[in-house]
């Protein structure tokens, strides 16, 4: 008999680098029915959600995996996650190193796969950078796994970062030199804007690293679809430009505070490389009322500010002085104009 509010998926990842690919499944029956998804199913009684991993991967693509290579990653309990109600998914990582390593059950031929039936039409090995919209939050399951190869961000699970693996270079750091100054653009970026490149190009910060996470300044703006299709595209827009988008925290299910990521960097000169934001000027107004503001404007050396037209007659006042009073060796950089001052991410979801 199943838990029937009990569920595990996996993401199983097949060598690395630009040859980096994931095992998915595409779903038989609604939910989600002719989707493709991670590997998953309900746990039997008395069995574990890493027994269940294992054995809803054998069974839906002949893929046999060992346990003791399983890494545990974030639970997800968000109640509107399944539309079939509450279901609570424990999901589990897996990497294999080579094609060589690939072990099947008896009834898969080696080097193929395929389970048709058991609720899956198909089964496929994906690169990365061609997985389809996945069903449920997968997506931003598979974001979190790729954040575990940042060796710089400190991860969202228990799970230490994972060095020995390499993403392809659209997922990577890039060109970023982790010993100067770094810059981080953060938001929920609903949708992505001729203004969010504005910050990118007029700030004036010389390496900027971005990192979609949720904004608590708009819990309004549901999101919609598939979490790594955004990252996705968000990446494929700045992979010309070299600028790197970190995915570890988009479509996290808990907040997410800047200064909780920001102070657990992982430099090696962690003292020594000076650390800024870049920011649109209507947040840096409410920049104060942040999650252990002082103690995050402690951690900058700079802020860039990226104007923006908007009304401030109801917004608190400039708070430049009251920032500097906290970090006076923290400098405030305000950008030139620019011709999308107007443009608003609310206004394009009402249009």
């Amino acid at each position: 008999m199943a838990n029937s509010n009990l569920n595990t998926c996996a993401v199983v990842l097949l060598g690395q680098g630009e040859q980096l690919r994931i095992l998915l499944v595409k779903r038989r029956f609604p939910p989600f029915a002719n989707t493709w998804a991670l590997p998953s199913g309900f746990l039997k009684a008395k069995e574990t959600a890493l027994e269940a991993c294992c054995r809803e991967v054998l069974k839906e693509t002949g893929v046999r995996l060992e346990k003791h290579s399983g890494h545990q990653l974030t639970p997800r309990k968000k109640s509107d996650r399944d539309p079939r109600g509450e279901v609570e998914s424990t999901p589990f990582f897996f990497h294999i190193a080579e094609d060589s390593q690939l072990h099947f059950d008896q009834h898969t031929p080696a080097g193929s796969l395929g389970r048709a039936g058991e609720g899956i039409r198909d089964c496929q090995w994906f690169p990365i950078e061609k997985v389809p919209a996945l069903a449920f939050d997968h997506g931003a399951i598979l974001c979190e796994v790729l954040g575990l190869f940042w060796p710089t961000f400190p991860t969202v699970s228990s799970l230490d970062p994972i060095t020995a693996i390499h993403l392809p270079y659209i997922f990577g750091p890039k060109k970023i030199d982790f010993t100067k100054e770094l810059a981080f653009y953060g938001g929920s970026f609903n949708p992505w804007h001729e203004g969010h490149d504005a910050c990118l190009s007029v700030s004036g910060a010389e390496q900027i690293i971005v990192v979609p996470d949720s904004s608590p300044w708009k819990q309004g703006a549901v999101f919609q679809g598939c979490r790594f299709q955004s990252y996705l595209s968000l990446a494929n827009k700045l992979k010309d430009k070299h600028i790197p988008v970190y995915p570890g925290y988009w479509g996290m299910e808990d907040g997410n505070p800047t200064f909780k990521w920001l102070s657990g960097l992982k430099l090696k000169v962690n003292s020594n490389v000076p650390l800024a934001l870049v920011m649109g000027l209507d947040t840096y107004q409410n920049i104060l009322t942040w999650s252990q503001a002082k103690e995050l404007i402690m951690l900058l050396s700079k802020i860039y500010v990226v104007r923006r037209a908007i009304d401030l007659t109801d917004k608190p006042e400039d708070p430049t002085q009251k920032i500097q009073s906290h970090n006076p060796k923290l400098s405030v950089i305000f950008s030139q104009p620019h011709e999308h001052e107007k443009i608003s991410s609310s206004e394009i979801r009402n249009s």
